[in-house]
């Protein structure tokens, strides 16, 4: 019986050795050695090196030519077939395709300045990093991955962990004074996610909101980015002028202040400010959104919140509080719209259920770690001119 020739063997037509650039720029360097072969292979076949139905070299020949192992060139022969580069007819060998595909063009430069963050003394977002607080958290955080199951894997609850919510719950109460159940609580991925979430719910196109001047101007950009209109609201040494903002914008439906640490002023918004927003909050039926970053960390008095109630007056008063880890709804208005849209988030929070567990339990632990912490930076801020 006559034996078919395969690619075992090396016909006379079949060129001993491809023309092979192992080294080019089209090369990824440091790659497998297969995944280099087919970069060399693809750009020799779209280079026109090899023609359209051309016999590839066997792979005990390329294995030889290249010094890779017989597996690779397996491997990436494979691959070409896979990617329309090459056909495989039994009994005969690998040839090119008679069509290939067409060379892709090279990626465009994306003409984007992005200003990499910065990290020095006087950065945004940069804390003081502790060594014993960074060792705890990393015990708290490895006992509970240690504990991961399958079930951390599936989609949660839309607001976040209950767990989680649970124990920011009761630190609002023992922390704050301010009374919030679990249900009211949504957690977020950062201030600008949260605002997004809440104006979504409670403004429309258009609709003017009081912007603390000077004030945080990521959170300006994200009320304008959303469809907003943003008011520049001047700030003194007692907080946001609020009769400034009556006059400027009184048809205003939202206000976005930092009371407790003004940006960038660091000045703490006085008792008849709080008092003053409030009404002017109940009078025009707006919003008030605080952001509460920082607060932990006060040297020269109470932390106190515009949420908290210091006379009565109805639950719509205030219609929302959002601190940069969780956006808590203090009043049913706020709560209805929210809850719509559990769904069209993008589920950042539930990441934070596997570690949920290192804030409960341990409050009172990390109460003393807050007061060790104030204490140190309390210290360091009388020492500053």
């Amino acid at each position: 019986m006559r034996k078919i020739p395969t690619n075992s063997r090396e016909p006379a037509a079949r060129k001993a050795e491809l023309p092979l650039d192992l080294g080019g720029p089209h090369v990824t360097p440091g790659a497998a050695s297969q995944q280099r072969l087919y970069q060399a292979l693809c750009h020799a076949i779209v280079g026109g090196l090899v023609k359209p139905g051309e016999p590839l070299p066997p792979s005990r020949a390329l294995a030889r030519q290249t010094g890779f192992r017989r597996n690779a060139v397996t491997t990436a022969y494979e691959r070409l077939i896979a990617d329309g580069f090459a056909v495989a007819t039994t009994g005969s060998g690998t040839f090119v395709a008679a069509r290939i595909p067409a060379r892709a063009a090279a990626p465009r430069r994306a003409r984007i300045a992005i200003e990499p963050p910065q990290h020095n003394a006087l950065s945004l977002g940069c804390t003081h990093i502790d060594e014993r607080a960074l060792q705890r958290f990393r015990a708290f955080a490895g006992r509970r991955l240690r504990a991961f199951g399958s079930e951390h894997l599936h989609y949660g609850d839309p607001r976040g962990s209950s767990e989680l919510r649970a124990a920011i719950s009761d630190h609002l109460l023992s922390a704050r004074g301010l009374r919030c159940d679990p249900d009211q609580i949504m957690l977020a991925s950062g201030t600008l996610h949260a605002l997004r979430i809440v104006l979504g719910a409670i403004l429309k196109p258009g609709d003017q909101v009081w912007c603390e001047d000077p004030g945080y101007p990521a959170a300006r950009r994200a009320i304008e980015h959303c469809g907003y209109r943003p008011v520049s609201v001047p700030v003194d040494m007692s907080g946001m002028r609020i009769d400034k903002g009556r006059a400027s914008a009184p048809q205003a439906r939202a206000a976005y202040v930092t009371p407790s640490h003004q940006f960038p002023l660091g000045v703490q918004m006085s008792m008849p400010r709080r008092l003053e927003l409030l009404d002017w909050a109940r009078d025009a039926g707006a919003f008030v959104f605080e952001d509460d970053y920082d607060s932990e960390f006060r040297y020269d008095g109470a932390r106190a919140s515009v949420a908290r109630r210091h006379r009565s007056s109805p639950p719509r008063d205030l219609h929302g509080h959002v601190r940069q880890d969780a956006v808590s709804g203090i009043a049913d208005r706020l709560l209805r719209p929210a809850r719509s849209l559990d769904r069209s988030g993008d589920g950042g929070a539930r990441r934070a259920r596997p570690l949920s567990r290192h804030v409960d339990g341990r409050r009172g632990r990390r109460h003393a770690e807050l007061r060790r912490l104030r204490g140190e930076l309390a210290q360091i801020a009388q020492a500053l001119p």
